[in-house]
């Protein structure tokens, strides 16, 4: 089963509601997340949406399968291509400025240049390299169990702030209740 950490929905909605952009960088695929994220709007890369047209609006940017339906379709479909090309992954995330120019113009543009990161790889904060900011905070989720994941060195080196793998989002929850 694939969810959201507890609490992130309340983070979310409290950024929504602050008028906050929020975006979702993801390699896993947009059919799956899009399930996940269904209680808030979300504007895939397919989608043309501005930012003062969508308050509140979670911008996902992950992959998604294309299938073939010349056949009518339904169980007969065959997966064909994923979009998009080259699709979201741990080693190119740096990219997420490019494949959202526009959303992230529009953002700078307000003077919104203020960046929250919250991940649980080293390539996650990638995905802040190359967008506009004067200020960026990096929050990582860390589990040391993890075979996969890089050294506590490699993540302390990334990130501002280290939380344990098993935390939820109370902690920017309540501080966004605050506000």
């Amino acid at each position: 089963k694939i969810a959201l950490r507890p609490r992130a929905r309340d983070a979310i909605a409290s950024l929504a509601s602050l008028r906050v952009p929020v975006t979702v960088v993801s390699a896993g695929l947009e059919h799956v997340i899009g399930q996940v994220l269904a209680p808030f709007r979300v504007c895939s890369l397919d989608d043309a949406c501005a930012l003062a047209d969508t308050p509140g609006t979670v911008h996902l940017v992950s992959n998604r399968i294309v299938f073939d339906e010349e056949n009518g379709g339904g169980d007969d479909a065959k997966a064909i291509a994923v979009r998009p090309e080259p699709p979201v992954h741990a080693g190119n995330k740096e990219t997420i400025h490019e494949r959202l120019k526009p959303f992230f113009d529009e953002i700078q543009a307000a003077s919104r240049t203020r960046l929250l990161v919250v991940g649980d790889s080293v390539g996650d904060v990638r995905a802040a390299k190359n967008v506009p900011k004067d200020q960026m905070l990096a929050i990582g989720f860390y589990n040391p169990a993890n075979p996969w994941a890089h050294t506590k060195a490699a993540f302390e080196d990334v990130y501002d702030f280290l939380i344990p793998h098993t935390a939820d989002f109370g902690w920017l929850a309540d501080e966004l209740a605050d506000l």
